[in-house]
């Protein structure tokens, strides 16, 4: 599972991918979340063969836990903590309706615990594991289960260190743009996109929000939109670094 976990991340880090993340934020202190990672752009560029071998064994096509897919690969989860949070943590691959091979991924949780945030983040390999964003959590949200406080810059570095390998190649590329706008110059453009849409429900209405950001937007009485292009510039000056959402 480390290994899966590893790849995904891997993958997630080449700046060809748009997130879905939906977090969801309960009146007992706890959330839930859910993610899913698009990689058609990747695919287009490199051809589906990057997804073929984990079709089958790795990405059903139904949600499956992560305490299912140890006992699977003869790896069981120890400690009664970890077994509950594998119970409550799921994987699946996204298909289209006529395809056998993935062109993405999505996880979710369930009802996780500040503490069982930080335990996700030390589920798989340090540093590799696209669960160590699980202990970022408590970095960018804090939440109590009235008042949420979210920290914009503190999600915004994530994306910046996850482009921070690609420096090299955004380099090569602006170089070869400058010489030929081919058609491989432009698929290589467009292959360079870490799109991420975020958005916060609340299991109570929302009564008032103190702070701003230009990312961030209301949609509903009960959800919050937070999106952005991980490799462009983002404005410093023009919003706060703490925003304060407080429920009914």
């Amino acid at each position: 599972m480390r290994r899966l976990l590893a790849f995904f991340v891997a993958l997630w880090g080449l700046s060809s991918c748009t997130s879905d993340i939906t977090f969801t934020f309960h009146k007992n202190t706890s959330s839930s979340f859910l993610v899913e990672v698009n990689m058609e752009r990747l695919i287009y560029f490199l051809g589906d063969s990057i997804m073929k071998s984990y079709a089958e064994k790795d990405l059903d096509k139904k949600w499956k836990s992560i305490y299912e897919i140890s006992k699977e690969r003869r790896k069981p989860l120890t400690g009664k903590d970890t077994i509950n949070l594998g119970k409550r943590t799921f994987i699946k691959g996204l298909y289209k309706d006529d395809s056998n091979i993935p062109y993405g991924f999505a996880l979710k949780g369930d009802h996780l615990s500040q503490k069982e945030w930080v335990a996700l983040g030390k589920t798989g390999q340090a540093e590799e594991s696209i669960t160590q964003y699980g202990s970022s959590f408590s970095s960018i949200f804090q939440w109590d289960g009235k008042t949420l406080f979210f920290f914009p810059e503190e999600l915004l570095r994530i994306g910046t260190e996850k482009t921070s390998n690609n420096s090299s190649n955004e380099k090569d590329i602006d170089e070869e743009e400058e010489h030929s706008e081919s058609e491989l110059s432009k698929k290589i453009k467009s292959l360079y996109v870490i799109k991420t849409n975020l958005f916060c429900k609340f299991d109570r209405k929302i009564k008032s929000i103190q702070g701003n950001h230009p990312y961030l937007r209301q949609i509903d009485d009960h959800t919050l939109q937070f999106s952005f292009d991980a490799l462009e510039e983002h404005p410093k000056k023009e919003f706060d670094s703490k925003i304060i959402i407080i429920t009914k």
